[in-house]
């Protein structure tokens, strides 16, 4: 559809837009065909779209289009707050558009090199309670699966770092629960270096104690290597001078 320009993204905008109003994946087609006639007729002949129910109707040929769809021409992730009122959880968006919020976030992932806006929609997705819980836990998952090095959570780091106490503890717990399931489901998804990495950092703040604790737990029941072993070690060693201390 990229030869059809302006006017395809105009119609499969009002596509998505009416899709996610109805919170349905199939919508009427009389009004997307009365303002869009001959661009539709176009992107029907694509397979981009398709009719249903002897053409009274109009889908996505498959759900994956819609969520790629709805990334790029509903959801804005380099708005730093349009994400955030999106998924708050009385508009009930978690359900239909968590998936597009995946690919969403992959824009700003890949747009820079330390991960810096990714990070900061991170945070202020993970910290509100009164976000979508859909939404919240892919965010958390997504942010787990994708760290790959300790270069890629400087700026997590720092976002923590600097954060209100409360808010970085609920980021950090809402890291802990992705981590803790995907220890469980998935293991080899998760960088353990990386993230023994920022259990050591972290390790030096009272405020992360708990999750630390688990975290170490949970990590040395797995076959290590000596770098994330050590840093391992070292964040078990803070977590007991913190508590003879007190």
């Amino acid at each position: 559809m990229r030869n059809e320009g302006a006017a395809a993204e105009a119609c499969l905008t009002s596509v998505v837009t009416t899709m996610v109003e109805q919170r349905s994946l199939e919508i009427n087609i009389g009004p997307i065909r009365q303002g869009h006639a001959d661009i539709l007729d176009k992107i029907l002949h694509g397979g981009v779209l398709v009719t249903r129910a002897n053409e009274r109707f109009l889908a996505f040929r498959h759900n994956i289009l819609f969520d790629y769809a709805a990334s790029r021409l509903y959801l804005n992730p380099f708005d730093s707050g349009h994400l955030h009122a999106l998924f708050l959880r009385d508009r009930g968006m978690g359900l239909i558009l968590s998936p597009a919020l995946g690919y969403a976030l992959q824009e700003l992932w890949d747009s820079e090199a330390d991960r810096s806006n990714f990070w900061k929609q991170f945070v202020l997705l993970t910290s509100d309670k009164n976000v979508d819980p859909i939404a919240r836990i892919q965010v958390a998952r997504i942010g787990c699966e994708w760290v790959v090095s300790t270069s890629d959570v400087q700026r997590l780091l720092f976002q923590l770092r600097s954060g209100a106490a409360s808010g970085a503890r609920e980021v950090f717990s809402s890291v802990t629960g992705a981590l803790s399931i995907l220890l469980e489901d998935s293991p080899s998804l998760i960088k353990v270096p990386a993230w023994a990495y920022v259990v050591e950092e972290l390790s030096k703040d009272e405020q992360f104690s708990g999750n630390i604790g688990f975290l170490v737990d949970r990590f040395l029941k797995l076959p290590l290597e000596t770098a994330p072993f050590k840093l391992l070690g070292s964040a078990a060693r803070n977590l007991l001078e913190r508590g003879f201390a007190s």
